[in-house]
């Protein structure tokens, strides 16, 4: 499972209403890499602005052409099926999906009880497209979520009103490969399948109340959810990962401090820190398993951003991204050059090892293996944060959704000479 970003809204609240007040970035104190900088005095200036008025900039521009943009009001997420080169995009009260072209195949428009827009999409290990409008809290007044299942032709599967009036508004959800949405609800942690809850588990999930000046906040104690191939749901709290049935019933739980992902076709889970040695549990028990046993071949198809020779990319709390060993050796550092910006959320690698990142103002950044610049696009939004969504293809081109402008396609240096 790729780094989780826990979007809460008490730090959605308090990161707005302080905005981004850091004054610079800290230097590095280990393994700090000097690699190349792409020159600050060569760019390409883009028509759109950012919330300062400031016009986007684009380095790297001349080996990575933005070879097209789709203008999309409320772009809001995005997703990508690499099997049928599909970019799904969810936008207000709709689904867009586009073709690598840029050619669009269809719409769907979602269900408008509620002014509010559906904000994220997610995309099941069989295809199943879910947008997702989150449930909305203010002061007496509540509107439940919604979830709305589509097949990859635009299809509509199902759809659920999601209440969560004694839980929490930022829900968390995964697609398993059995076409079952998991979640939770006020009726616990619930595997929704047809337009129905098919199973449920109320012994996980907990929840907190904190009051922030007149404000009441609900908080659950669940980060996420995995699924495997079997049907069964993993479900990561705070300190804990417990492993259900495809009934909902507990199998095993362990204490975590660090990421956990399945690996070798759901096999195995593997834990990822960047601070120590990596760890390797039997996903049907929950047994630790001896580390000579792992393959670091897993991680090409784990989801897990690495450089293709063993070594994963990870976020630093200081302000910027590490490339990390087996053993937590920090092979390399980068640090953020943009004074202002702190936070930096590690989207995903391609098949050359290439690594994609964005920091709190939505700039997106890659670097080769090295920890070389290939290409900047600098948003620098002064509120936030600012989560870009991207992915690549196999030939290495680059989709990313800038709300509000929208879909991005940048080019691959092979592309971009006319070699893919």
């Amino acid at each position: 499972m790729k780094k989780r970003i826990a979007l809460k809204v008490l730090v959605f609240l308090a990161v707005f209403l302080m905005g981004i007040q850091t004054s610079g970035i800290s230097a590095a104190t280990v393994h700090t890499a000097k690699p190349f900088q792409l020159p600050s005095n060569v760019n390409q200036e883009l028509k759109y602005t950012n919330d300062r008025g400031e016009h986007l900039k684009f380095r790297g521009f001349k080996n990575y052409p933005i070879k097209w943009i789709k203008e999309i009001e409320d772009a809001n997420d995005m997703r990508m099926n690499k099997e049928k080169n599909q970019i799904f995009v969810v936008s207000g009260h709709r689904v867009i999906s586009y073709d690598l072209s840029g050619k669009e195949q269809w719409q769907y428009a979602l269900k408008t009880s509620s002014a509010f827009d559906y904000t994220l999409l997610e995309l099941g290990a069989d295809g199943t497209i879910y947008a997702i409008r989150q449930p909305q809290s203010f002061l007496d007044q509540y509107t439940p979520g919604y979830i709305t299942a589509l097949t990859a032709q635009g299809t509509l599967l199902w759809e659920y009103e999601l209440v969560t009036r004694n839980t929490e508004d930022f829900v968390t959800y995964r697609g398993g490969a059995d076409g079952t949405f998991v979640t939770y609800s006020d009726d616990g942690i619930i595997g929704i399948r047809n337009g129905g809850i098919a199973w449920k588990n109320t012994d996980i999930l907990k929840v907190t109340t904190t009051q922030f000046n007149t404000f009441e906040f609900k908080h659950t104690n669940v980060n996420g959810f995995f699924t495997g191939p079997n049907g069964t749901t993993y479900v990561e709290t705070e300190d804990k990962i417990y492993a259900l049935d495809d009934t909902g019933k507990l199998l095993w739980s362990n204490n975590i401090s660090s990421d956990a992902t399945l690996v070798n076709n759901g096999k195995y889970i593997l834990l990822t820190s960047s601070t120590g040695p990596w760890v390797l549990w039997d996903a049907a028990t929950g047994a630790t398993l001896p580390t000579g046993l792992i393959n670091t071949a897993w991680l090409k198809d784990s989801g897990i951003p690495n450089d293709g020779k063993g070594n994963i990319y990870v976020s630093r709390k200081d302000g910027g991204i590490s490339k990390v060993d087996a053993k937590g050796k920090v092979l390399w550092s980068y640090k953020i050059r943009f004074p202002g910006y702190s936070d930096a959320y590690v989207s995903h690698s391609d098949a050359k090892g290439n690594v994609y990142f964005t920091d709190n103002g939505g700039t997106l950044y890659s670097l080769d293996p090295n920890g070389n610049e290939r290409f900047i696009l600098l948003y620098r939004e002064q509120y936030g944060p600012m989560i870009v969504p991207t992915d690549t293809d196999k030939d290495g081109n680059v989709y990313a959704l800038f709300d509000p402008i929208g879909l991005f396609k940048i080019s691959s240096a092979a592309a971009a000479k006319g070699l893919s």
